[in-house]
Parts: C-alpha cells; structure tokens; sequence
C-alpha cells in the first residue's frame, strides 16, 4: 500500500507572531488518490489555493488561534487539507531543513 501513496509540496511564508521575522515554511502532504472525486490535479491545485489564501503572508498566532508551532500547523494543514485533498494521510512541515514536525490521524 505504501507504493499507492503520492506527495504534494507547497512552500509559503508566514509569520508565527506579529514582529516576528517572516519565515518559509515547506508543507508536504501524503496521500493515496481517490479517483471518484475531483481529478487529482484539481485536489492539489485547491490545496494549494487554500494555503496561499490560508497562510501566506499571515500571522500563523492568528490562523492557528493557538501556540504557532510547527505541529499545532501540521494539524491545521491536515484539518483543511483533508476537506480538500481526498485519501489526505499525513501532512509534514517543515520551517528549516532538516527540522519537520508531522501530523497523522
């Protein structure tokens, strides 16, 4: 099963509260397609919409409406993510290389 599984990548900036330095953050989010819904390019697509709109340029205190850490905005990415991304099993984020957080129901 684990062969099924597709990764989409989405990078956006933010900040985690006002007057903090603004930062970019790599979201990946793991799932296994499922066709009778939106083709899978219009899935990613929507998702990438809704995380522009979401959280470019936000104050992630703000979005989240709670701590702005990295898992609290793997959560919420997974939360929005799976309304929109069909078969959504696991989303990963990343604010630096080599430091990620992830979320998995």
């Amino acid at each position: 099963m684990i062969g099924l599984h597709q990764e989409q990548e989405v990078s956006f900036t933010a900040r985690r509260r006002q007057g903090s330095p603004q930062e970019t953050f790599t979201a990946v989010l793991r799932y296994v397609p499922d066709p009778p819904r939106l083709d899978e390019a219009d899935q990613e697509q929507a998702v990438h919409a809704w995380i522009e709109d979401e959280l470019t340029g936000s104050f992630l205190d703000e979005v989240l409406g709670s701590a702005p850490s990295i898992e609290n905005l793997a959560l919420h990415l997974y939360t929005g993510g799976a309304r929109l991304l069909s078969g959504l099993t696991e989303v990963r984020v990343s604010p630096e290389p080599g430091v990620w957080a992830g979320y998995r129901p």
